[in-house]
């Protein structure tokens, strides 16, 4: 997975694995339409009450545990991020999901916030401060 800076302000770009060649783009999250914005917060948000338990837990699952799901967590927030994290690659990045794997989208994600200067669960409204 390559992340480059770009030349081209306001803009994060980066290449996955199964089309080396090819350089995707999408707007840093503060440019993003309000619509694709509030998605993205009002669902990060959500989860940022439960990122130390998700975190846990992810790596329990990654050393073959069997887990639970954090107490009182509604599994239909993971499912609201990612049909908005979908509905930003489908609209800058089409066809991106035919391509890329799980843990690449992931990861886009996780740079592309943090090239942005945005965590999961903080508003861009706050991100400045």
């Amino acid at each position: 997975m390559a992340f480059t800076p770009s030349i081209k302000q306001n803009v994060f770009e980066f290449h996955v694995k199964a089309q080396p060649r090819k350089k995707w783009q999408l707007p840093l999250r503060q440019y993003l339409p309000m619509t694709l914005a509030e998605r993205l917060e009002e669902n990060g948000l959500k989860l940022a009450k439960y990122k130390d338990e998700l975190a846990d837990m992810q790596g329990r699952i990654d050393a073959g545990e069997d887990v639970d799901l954090p107490e009182g967590f509604d599994p239909e927030l993971l499912v609201e991020l990612k049909a908005a994290q979908r509905a930003v690659f489908e609209k800058y990045c089409p066809g991106l999901y035919d391509v890329a794997n799980q843990f690449e989208i992931n990861e886009i994600m996780q740079e592309w916030g943090r090239v942005s200067n945005i965590d999961l669960g903080k508003s861009s409204a706050s991100s400045g401060s």
